[in-house]
C-alpha cells in the first residue's frame, strides 16, 4: 500500500492543529481546497474563504455544492489588505502558497491581526520556489513582529518532494 505524499496544504493545515469549533479564515483561497479540508476537521465550527478573484470564489462554492461540509463553508470576495470580516471573527487564520498574491504585506498582516480572536493562530504554507519566497522568508518573521504577533514559529519542510517554509504565529 502507498502512502499519500503531503502537499503544501497537508502541511500547512497540520501545523494549525485545528479543533473541532474553530472558526478558520483561509485567506487567498483559490478553489477551495484548503477550506474544504479544514471543514472535515472543523466538525462544530465554521470555514471562511477569501479570494480577490470572483471566477475563483465561483468556482469553490461550486466545488462544496451537495458535499456534506457545505453548511460549514462560505466563501467572500475580498483580499488579504481588507478582509470583509469583523475583529475577533476568527480563531485560525491560514495562508497556503497565497501571500506571494498580497498587494500589501504589512496591510494583509494588519488585517489577519484584526479579524483574528486573541490568541488565534495565523499559519502560513509558502513554497520555496514561489515567487520571492527566500527574500519574503527573511522579512516575515521582522514583520509579524511589528504587526504584534507572538510565539513566531518557522519549520523548514517539503511537500510533494518540494522544499517550503511555515510560519505560526499567534495574536496576543
Amino acid at each position: 500500500m502507498t502512502s499519500r505524499v503531503p502537499t503544501p496544504i497537508d502541511r500547512t493545515v497540520e501545523l494549525a492543529q485545528l479543533r473541532p469549533d474553530d472558526v478558520v479564515l483561509d485567506v487567498g483561497c483559490g478553489s477551495g481546497t484548503a477550506a474544504r479540508d479544514a471543514a472535515r476537521r472543523v466538525t462544530n465550527g465554521r470555514v471562511i474563504g477569501v479570494d480577490p478573484d470572483p471566477a475563483v470564489i465561483r468556482a469553490a462554492e461550486e466545488q462544496i455544492a451537495g458535499d456534506d461540509t457545505d453548511v460549514r463553508i462560505e466563501f467572500h470576495l475580498g483580499a488579504a489588505e481588507q478582509l470583509p470580516l469583523p475583529e475577533g471573527t476568527a480563531t485560525v487564520v491560514l495562508a497556503v502558497d497565497s501571500v506571494h498574491h498580497w498587494q500589501d504585506l504589512e496591510a494583509g498582516l494588519a488585517e489577519v491581526k484584526r479579524v483574528l480572536a486573541p490568541g488565534g493562530r495565523f499559519v502560513v504554507g509558502d513554497r520555496d520556489d514561489a515567487p520571492g519566497a527566500r527574500k519574503r522568508a527573511e522579512r516575515l518573521v521582522p514583520m509579524l513582529e511589528r504587526a504584534g504577533f507572538v510565539e513566531i514559529l518557522v519549520r523548514h519542510t517539503e511537500a510533494r518532494g518540494e522544499p517550503m517554509t511555515l510560519f505560526a504565529a499567534v495574536r496576543p
